[in-house]
């Protein structure tokens, strides 16, 4: 197994593509609008053809351009039999000019089409079909058919939205042994509403004669797959794909979306994945984010994917959700060449595997493959999986026989009710899991070979499993996970490593049983996790996505109140309870017609940890008219937290809750901000909502302090505890230690 993953920035080929795009001095540029003329020139827009048959018709050599005016719409198909490739220096580049992108409509047909050409920048533009129903080509074809293996060079595709063709948006193909292209950069562009695929590269397979690869140094960013909901007619090969590259050798995709394709997929022998590769060499996805994809069979509609006869890829900084199928998927498949040391590392799971089973961390070998599946490294993801709808998922799940040589390390595995933490087949149990984290609110269920076990000790007694030597590794509890759940949706790539669910609170016990990679089995886990927090030089004990030091809980908010005083005075007051020390806060205000709230005043205050402290402040120049106050707090630490926003007059809130400490080792405490005089009832419940514990108090308006009850002789677990009064209710999730 190679230990030392290649860690992608821009490559140096990439970088070369968006420099080298200046035409060379001889080169000519042509103009095309609607109120042109065939007749004319083209040399200005003042002198434009017309119409897309006249460029097709036109001598197109290496350097020229062709620009279609922003914002018009042109009929037709946009090819050129006779025009001659360019080159990385003197590319041919199709694009728009003036205000906006202009619209290649080609109704039923293809949207442009480049044979046996290289040297191509096509930019700028729409690509419209009249819809799957109706077109079924593709939008955007690059074809390759020369015979001898020969690459292509230098095909940039950037800033380009293409929609309504059935067989794909857009295609690079080889159709002869590994013919194919190399330097593709394809980026900034929206594929959406079209059949098979948003992006895809394909050769014929199996391939006849030749070796290597048909793509060579593939770039794709900055890219939105979408609604591609499958080839129609296509019934016994998967479809609906976001974006795939197949055959290639170098290849980096990050920071793209693929959301909501596959739906239409019916084949049943395989099915659409978000964001994939297959028969690739040294490919990163990384930076990505691939949720609500969909499967109209009962296979796949996953999120990512490493597959048949990849060498050396790898899936990190991903953020997976809410599919039908797998998060992460590793799959060899028959006629595949050997599939061989790949990785995935600091990725999120957030609710996959939401149909059909399956497992958030797939691994499928045919039985009737002939290439090995060996040598993969799963480490330091995190994975939360709540129960589906149907079906009984598992966070990791092989269910193949001859999967050598698998290793799982320092991972994070949350998931309730029947879902199961792992299943292994029972014809593979060449696997090491070491320093993981195992979490269920539902029932602790690992099978392995066949055997069920129902603790991490008995796994660990039969199988010898999270055992470093005499030293047993990994932990059976809650990892403590900040807002488990709740990662939603960011659609913005470069917006992932802000999320805040998924970090660890202060006190998270499992960094403490996850085993130190570099040390133990000398892997180099890269420098930095999931949320852009630095890993030192030398690596560490991390679990899971997260490896930062400890996230304590925000201050609570308790009693936030405005009120006037005079005609230009208010008075704001709030009670506030936090975990870490607090030492100052900022009162803000925004008055009707001002577009962001002020800092008013910074006032020095210690708040002490778990103390609930009361405080005022005296607006002297509230004005008259309607305003908007916000108090932000910031602890020992630098940390800020900001409170709800209150507007004067407005009806407040018949009461509010907080409960502290959170995580705690004793009785929990619930503060309590009545408006006015209340029945408060409060309970205690389990993970499967039996009722613990409740009372019911009388109480008058102000601030109180409950012991929670029936909390003091809890065991460590995980409980709801339920506030209500006046027909609301506040639920809190509470950890006892």
């Amino acid at each position: 197994m190679l230990n030392t993953i290649r860690v992608m920035a821009l490559p140096v080929w990439a970088a070369w593509i968006l420099i080298c795009t200046a035409p060379h001095a001889a080169a000519t540029t042509y103009y095309v609008r609607p109120g042109g003329n065939d007749l004319n020139s083209g040399l200005s827009p003042q002198l434009a053809w017309k119409t897309i048959t006249k460029v097709n018709n036109a001598q197109i050599l290496a350097g020229d351009s062709v620009l279609f005016e922003g914002g018009q719409v042109f009929a037709g198909t946009l090819y050129n039999p006779s025009m001659q490739s360019g080159t990385a220096q003197n590319p041919v580049v199709f694009g728009s000019y003036g205000s906006g992108r202009a619209t290649i409509s080609s109704g039923t047909a293809r949207g442009a089409v480049f044979v046996n050409v290289g040297g191509i920048v096509f930019r700028d533009l729409i690509v419209a079909g009249a819809g799957i129903t109706l077109n079924n080509q593709q939008g955007v074809h690059f074809y390759n058919n020369r015979t001898g293996h020969v690459k292509l060079d230098y095909i940039v595709i950037t800033n380009v939205e293409v929609y309504g063709y059935n067989k794909g948006g857009i295609y690079l193909q080889g159709d002869r042994g590994r013919a194919g292209y190399s330097n593709i950069s394809i980026t900034h562009c929206d594929l959406h509403h079209n059949g098979d695929h948003g992006i895809r590269t394909e050769f014929i397979f199996p391939v006849s004669g030749g070796s290597g690869y048909g793509f060579i140094n593939v770039y794709i960013a900055h890219c939105v797959a979408h609604e591609n909901s499958g080839e129609i007619g296509k019934l016994n090969k998967h479809t609906g794909n976001g974006i795939v590259v197949g055959n290639g050798d170098n290849v980096l995709i990050e920071y793209c979306v693929a959301h909501g394709n596959g739906q239409g997929n019916v084949n049943t022998g395989g099915g659409p994945v978000g964001i994939w590769v297959w028969d690739t060499r040294n490919g990163t996805i990384q930076y990505c984010e691939s949720y609500n994809n969909r499967t109209g069979s009962n296979v796949d509609g996953g999120g990512f994917d490493i597959d048949g006869g990849s060498v050396n890829c790898v899936m990190q900084y991903n953020y997976s959700h809410d599919n039908d199928g797998p998060g992460y998927l590793f799959a060899q498949f028959i006629d595949a060449r050997p599939m061989l040391n790949n990785v995935a590392r600091f990725n999120i799971s957030e609710n996959d595997c939401r149909k059909n089973g399956g497992g958030v961390f797939t691994l499928w070998r045919d039985e009737n493959a002939t290439g090995a599946m060996q040598g993969i490294d799963i480490y330091n993801n995190t994975v939360y999986l709540s129960q589906p709808p149907s079906g009984v998922p598992a966070a990791l799940r092989t269910i193949s026989p001859q999967i050598v040589n698998l290793r799982v390390f320092n991972n994070i595995f949350s998931v309730g009710g029947s879902s199961e933490l792992v299943s292994l087949s029972a014809a593979n149990l060449n696997a090491t899991f070491r320093g993981n984290t195992y979490h269920s609110t539902g029932t602790f269920s690992i099978t392995d070979g066949g055997t069920p076990y129902t603790s991490l000790a008995a796994w660990r007694t039969a199988r010898n499993q999270e055992k470093q030597g005499s030293t047993s590794t990994g932990f059976q509890g809650d990892p403590l996970l900040t807002l488990p759940g709740q990662g939603s949706t960011i659609g913005n790539p470069l917006q992932l490593s802000s999320m805040q669910a998924y970090r660890l609170l202060t006190g998270s016990p499992s960094p403490l049983h996850a085993v130190h990679l570099q040390n133990t089995f000398g892997m180099n886990i890269g420098s930095r996790d999931f949320f852009s927090q630095q890993i030192p030089a030398g690596g560490g004990l991390f679990a899971g996505a997260y490896a930062g030091a400890g996230v304590a809980f925000p201050v609570s908010w308790l009693g936030l109140s405005a009120r006037r005083l005079s005609a230009q005075q208010a008075e704001i007051r709030w009670d506030a309870v936090s975990d870490q020390p607090v030492q100052q806060f900022e009162i803000l205000r925004r008055s009707s017609g001002e577009a962001a709230f002020r800092v008013l005043e910074s006032r020095t205050e210690w708040m002490e940890p778990f103390e609930t402290a009361s405080y005022a402040y005296t607006d002297p120049q509230a004005g008259n008219g309607e305003v908007w106050y916000q108090i932000r707090s910031t602890d020992a630490d630098g940390g800020t937290s900001l409170s709800p926003v209150i507007s004067l007059g407005a009806a407040p809130e018949a009461f509010t809750a907080v409960l502290a400490p959170n995580p705690a080792s004793g009785p929990a405490y619930v503060q309590l901000g009545l408006q006015r005089g209340s029945r408060i009832a409060l309970s205690v419940s389990d993970p499967q909502g039996r009722v613990l514990a409740s009372e019911q108090l009388e109480l008058p308006a102000g601030t109180h302090a409950l012991q929670a009850a029936g909390t003091a002789a809890l065991p460590p677990g995980v409980y709801l505890v339920r506030v209500a009064a006046e027909g609301t209710q506040h639920l809190f999730r509470w950890v006892r230690r």
